[in-house]
């Protein structure tokens, strides 16, 4: 009863039975979870950032920049909470593969629109508050987030097939179903 599920690259190396299914969808909710009170508290302190005397006084292009960072915060906090609802929706219906597919592209589209989130709002923070050093806190941020949140991972997978011969190995320590 074990047949191999697509990945979400299309590729295959998705989860290859009911309970990877189970278990990679149960690991997704979780990583969400983190990810969305994240999201959550930024855009809780975006939108209270709107009713301070700073932001009244503050010129055009600072409320433009505060627009964006809030629409796409928004949309990060959204897109990250999609897999609830895409999952509560579906359940009981045996759609658990295709659930876990589009929930894992609802889950990475909400973390780079979290990013953008992130950078908007520190290079708004600072614009208003060390405008002198906008630019090397923005570049700064940025960087973090690529370094932490893509160029890591993607080591670590390469890393991971590079000492296998048959792919990644799973906590379990069994090589061939890819997590």
């Amino acid at each position: 009863m074990t047949r191999s599920a697509v990945g979400p690259s299309g590729r295959g190396g998705g989860a290859t039975g009911p309970h990877e299914v189970d278990r990679a969808l149960r690991e997704l909710l979780e990583e969400e979870r983190i990810a969305q009170m994240g999201g959550q508290i930024l855009l809780g302190f975006l939108l209270a950032v709107a009713y301070t005397p700073v932001m009244s006084a503050a010129y055009s292009q600072d409320h433009t920049l505060y627009a964006w960072a809030l629409v796409i915060t928004t949309a990060a906090v959204v897109l990250l909470l999609a897999t609830v609802p895409l999952h509560r929706l579906n359940f009981g219906h045996r759609v658990r593969s295709p659930v876990l597919v589009v929930g894992h592209l609802l889950s990475l589209s909400g973390l780079a629109a979290l990013a953008g989130g992130i950078v908007l709002s520190i290079r708004l923070a600072a614009r208003i508050a060390l405008p002198e050093h906008e630019a090397v806190l923005t570049v700064v941020a940025s960087l973090l987030i690529l370094i932490a949140w893509l160029v890591v991972p993607l080591l670590v997978r390469m890393s991971a097939r590079a000492t296998t011969a048959d792919g990644p190995l799973l906590e379990g320590g069994t090589a061939g179903a890819r997590g």
